[in-house]
C-alpha cells in the first residue's frame, strides 16, 4: 500500500514501518519531519531508497544524530572519520538520485551546528541544523 503514488512521474513513497533501534535519533527524525515513520521511495526503474521521513511539501529528511568526532579532524585523525564521510556521500548520493527523479527536495539534518557546517560541503543535498540534545552517532 502506497501512501504517496505521483502518477507523473510513476514513482512510489510508502511509510515502511515504525522507526527502532535508537529512541533519541528516532525522536529527532519525528520532531524535524513531523512523521513517526521512515520512508521509503521507489522509481519507476526500481531504484529503491529510504529516508528518515518526509515532511510538509514533498521534502524527504534524512537526519543524523552525533557524529562530532567529525569535527577531531586534523587532530586525533579519529580512525572513523574518512569511512563515515565516504558513507555519507555514498548515501546523499543515492538518496538524492531518487528524490530529484520523483521530484522530491532532500534535506539532510544534523542536531549539532558545527557537525552539519562540517558536512555541508561534502554532500550536495541541503545541509542544516536543529538542536538536539543526542549525542549518539545514528
Amino acid at each position: 500500500d502506497f501512501d504517496d503514488e505521483d502518477t507523473s512521474r510513476r514513482c512510489r513513497a510508502m511509510a515502511v514501518g515504525q522507526r527502532g533501534g535508537n529512541s533519541c535519533h528516532d525522536s529527532f527524525a519525528s520532531l524535524v519531519s513531523g512523521s513517526p515513520r521512515e520512508w521509503g521511495v521507489e522509481t519507476p526503474e526500481g531504484e529503491y531508497v529510504e529516508f528518515d521521513g518526509l515532511g510538509v511539501g514533498r521534502i524527504l529528511y534524512e537526519v543524523k544524530t552525533g557524529y562530532r568526532f567529525l569535527l577531531a579532524e586534523g587532530k586525533s585523525s579519529h580512525p572513523s572519520i574518512a569511512e563515515t564521510k565516504r558513507r555519507f556521500v555514498e548515501q546523499s548520493a543515492q538518496q538524492m538520485q531518487v528524490a530529484r527523479r520523483c521530484g522530491y527536495s532532500l534535506v539532510w539534518v544534523f542536531n549539532d551546528k558545527w557537525v552539519a557546517e562540517a558536512v555541508s560541503g561534502l554532500i550536495e543535498p541541503f545541509v542544516t541544523h536543529r538542536k538536539f540534545d543526542c549525542d549518539i552517532d545514528a
